[in-house]
């Protein structure tokens, strides 16, 4: 009987063994090393069900990145940062420029600005063409001249020869149209000046003899004019280098009417600094009645300049630029 017992106890624990032994034996990969990093799971009878829902949230987090805030759990779109990413490209990218350019701008003005608090715009900073090579505007003209290098030395006076050869050139690109035509022959000033350098500011016109208030100084009959910028850029393009960048610091625009066209004095009258309204001491004719027995003469208009004061001999000549400079005529002209 006892040894039926131990018999029967030998095969109960042969069998078990033998059953776990299928479950786990050696061709059968453990659980544990079956998983790995990206969670997959190996399925067995007893787990089967939480393999399932573990692989389904393998699969459904790939598109997601876990991030936590103020100690929040959220799951964040990649997907969804893309469609933000488009609509913000196509809505908000040219206000975000502006933005940008405004203060970029607010920067070199602030860089450019003289002691006297003037801002300096002929310096590379500004110069903002894209393309530069064609000389559209001003600056490129400007710069592609390289007056900027030029005028960081002392300038030379002009001579009569140079304002002279320069008048012929003016004429010739305008054979076809005598009215713009310039006189050789007629001088524009009434009374003798000289030009001069002056300590920290450059040249500058001076009488050389006493002028008394309302006396006419100039008549303006030497002034090119350009209403439209291709023969401007023609005129400059075919000047000496050197005057060249002269003509385009003595130019100016005026508004004639309802068009706008590029002045430029071929006299010494081009060299006559800015006095402003306290200081300028030579202003255009106001008074009705000389306007009338002297400003048109035939089928030409001219504009006088007369004395606002007393002025003696050597004293400097100081002109009134906002009498005729219009700034905004460079761009409508196509040339800034």
């Amino acid at each position: 009987m006892l040894r039926k017992s131990l018999l029967f106890l030998i095969f109960l624990c042969v069998s078990f063994l033998g059953d776990d032994s299928l479950a786990t034996g050696a061709d059968s990969v453990p659980q544990e090393e079956a998983t790995n990093d990206d969670k997959t799971c190996v399925a067995t009878e007893n787990n089967n069900g939480e393999c399932d829902a573990s692989a389904t949230l393998a699969v459904d987090e790939e598109d997601y990145e876990y991030y936590e805030d103020d100690d929040e759990e959220e799951f964040y779109d990649e997907d969804e940062e893309d469609e933000e990413d488009e609509d913000y490209d196509e809505e908000d990218i040219y206000s975000y420029e502006e933005d940008y350019e405004e203060d970029d701008d607010e920067y070199e003005i602030e860089e450019e600005e003289d002691s006297d608090g003037s801002i300096n715009y002929w310096t590379r900073e500004y110069w903002t063409t894209e393309h530069k090579n064609q000389n559209r505007t001003i600056f490129d003209l400007w710069f592609n001249l390289k007056c900027d290098v030029l005028f960081e030395k002392e300038r030379p006076i002009p001579t009569t020869e140079q304002f002279e050869d320069a008048i012929e050139l003016y004429n010739d690109i305008f054979e076809d149209e005598e009215e713009l035509q310039i006189d050789l022959n007629e001088k524009g000033f009434y009374v003798p000046v000289e030009v001069k350098h002056v300590p920290m500011k450059g040249r500058g016109l001076f009488a050389t003899r006493d002028i008394k208030k309302g006396e006419v100084v100039r008549k303006e009959v030497r002034v090119g004019r350009f209403y439209d910028a291709r023969d401007y850029r023609e005129f400059v393009l075919n000047l000496e280098v050197d005057f060249a960048c002269d003509v385009l610091q003595w130019a100016y625009t005026i508004l004639d009417a309802d068009e706008y066209y590029v002045g430029v004095d071929l006299d010494e009258a081009s060299i006559c600094n800015d006095g402003g309204e306290n200081d300028a001491n030579v202003v255009l004719v106001t008074d009705e009645e000389f306007k009338k027995a002297h400003m048109e003469e035939g089928d030409k208009w001219y504009l006088y300049e007369v004395a606002a004061r007393d002025i003696k001999a050597g004293e400097e000549l100081l002109c009134l630029y906002k009498e005729f400079d219009r700034l905004n005529g460079w761009e409508q002209l196509g040339l800034e």
